[in-house]
């Protein structure tokens, strides 16, 4: 089944998301901190009331940031943090399914916010780009997106008048890896996040019913309840129709972002679909003559990857633009 070595895919770019972002990350503490040796402290899970991490005498990345916030946020379960004292501040990264969830970097300093981001250029590729955002109690603080290495990444880097902060939260597209990182320094200094985070996680054969794939291809479809084994990923195929049609419910610490941008380097046609509901969809024309397309989905139930192959390549396009926008139900 063509989705299972995209599965695969999805896994390796977690692992290389990994081994990027957080040397990257730790070249900015190291180049604006003032080598204060500051402890990394933290509650372990937080309670009582809310301070500012800046704010305090022993800075600290953790701060009141408490598994819960990172959870009802990304909207996977926290199973334990990291913390360390590197050169001149703290590092503190909430981990679960063996994914860094959310990695921030805190460091005394006197740099603006602009040197914070040219330092972060040391450790990655030339191709970013930066935004200014509004966030309470910092100074000035700026998104930045690093599309080098085949990945697509988005990082915020904020000061705060002696404390500089570099956050990192997981997410399926740049623009809500950059809504987190952004709701995680609010209440790390001290404030109230509207962020709506992720939503209730949907099976795919809830999203997409076999009554709905029946409508649209125009035969009985039955849908059937998989996984990928190990991956413990959720997957539904649909029986009773000549076309092969199939949802993977995708991880939601991968970024569909740089799974697009995979596809693009091996040679796949990509169109951005405007659906309403979704926060993303992009349909990619595999580069071989399997006549397969696969649209990357994000949904408030999740993401996915819809795969549908027919007896010719218009036919599979033309089923997997009707087919899209039912994943937003």
């Amino acid at each position: 089944m063509i989705l299972g070595s995209r599965g695969t895919v999805a896994g390796m770019l977690r692992l290389r998301a990994r081994t990027l972002v957080l040397p990257i990350l730790f070249l900015t503490l190291v180049a604006c901190g003032d080598g204060g040796g500051d402890d990394a402290g933290g509650d372990d899970g937080g309670g009582g009331d809310r301070e500012s991490a800046a704010g305090t005498e022993t800075l600290s990345a953790c701060g009141v940031l408490t598994d819960a916030d990172v959870e009802g946020l990304i909207g996977v379960a926290v199973t334990h943090e990291e913390k360390s004292q590197p050169v001149g501040g703290s590092l503190c990264t909430f981990v679960g399914d063996e994914t860094p969830l959310v990695t921030i970097l805190a460091a005394r300093t006197d740099d603006d916010v602009d040197a914070l981001v040219d330092a972060s250029r040391v450790g990655s590729g030339s191709e970013l780009t930066t935004e200014e955002v509004t966030v309470p109690g910092t100074e000035a603080a700026v998104l930045v997106t690093d599309t080098s290495y085949g990945l697509v990444t988005t990082s915020l880097v904020a000061t705060t008048g002696d404390a500089g902060f570099t956050v990192y939260g997981a997410g399926p597209t740049a623009e809500v890896e950059g809504r987190v990182a952004v709701a995680v320094l609010t209440i790390l200094l001290g404030g109230t996040s509207d962020e709506p985070g992720a939503g209730a996680a949907v099976h795919p054969c809830d999203l997409l019913t076999g009554a709905e794939v029946t409508r649209v291809v125009g035969k009985p479809a039955t849908a059937d309840r998989g996984d990928l084994g190990s991956t413990g990923l959720e997957q539904c195929s649909y029986s009773g129709v000549e076309e092969d049609v199939s949802v993977l419910a995708v991880d939601r610490t991968t970024s569909m972002d740089s799974l697009v941008e995979f596809e693009r380097e091996r040679g796949g046609t990509v169109t951005d679909l405007d659906v309403e509901g979704l926060l993303m969809a992009a349909l990619v024309e595999d580069p071989t003559p399997t006549l397969s397309v696969t649209v990357y989905v994000v949904a408030p139930g999740g993401s996915f990857m819809l795969a549908v192959r027919a007896d010719d390549r218009d036919r599979s396009v033309a089923l997997a633009r009707e087919l899209t926008p039912l994943l937003a139900s």
